[in-house]
């Protein structure tokens, strides 16, 4: 009896790995995009519907028609669909071309907003820069308005 419990145990066991395995095979193959909130709440929440990436087009053309996994560095994750990619050489062509509301939903204007942008910043190699000014746009190539369709919640 004993010995009929323990192979049903190992059975069991192999079977969740093997689901385990499958599902980190379906989403490993995804890109991830890390947004900060209250960028990340807003995507959630289904109101900020396009995602803005510094780069030249070829960064993120290929995630036409894809599947992304988004998530604020927490918990929370969505899984999202890249519905369109299009290239801006600056910020305020972006936020025309696409309409300010959907970019930044929680801004109260368009200045608003350009203000909010100014504010991101990150670090490259121990230096913070932040990465909507003007001249780091132009360093990197432009920005992609990538439109993002929820496909689900999955955390």
């Amino acid at each position: 009896m004993h010995d009929t419990v323990m192979l049903m145990l190992t059975i069991m066991i192999a079977g969740l790995i093997f689901i385990v395995c499958l599902i980190y095979r379906k989403f490993s193959r995804m890109k991830m995009l890390v947004v900060q909130e209250p960028w990340y709440s807003e995507i959630a929440a289904g109101r900020k519907t396009v995602e803005g990436r510094t780069g030249p087009l070829s960064k993120y053309d290929y995630l036409l028609n894809q599947n992304i996994i988004v998530h604020n560095n927490c918990w929370s994750s969505r899984l999202c669909r890249v519905a369109n990619v299009v290239h801006y050489d600056s910020l305020e062509d972006y936020l025309n071309a696409v309409g300010w509301q959907n970019c930044a939903p929680h801004a109260e204007s368009k200045e608003a907003a350009l203000d909010l942008y100014g504010q991101i910043i990150a670090v490259e190699n121990g230096k913070m820069y932040r990465v909507f000014s003007e001249e780091n746009i132009v360093r990197q190539g432009g920005i992609n308005a990538l439109h993002l369709l929820i496909v689900n919640n999955i955390g």
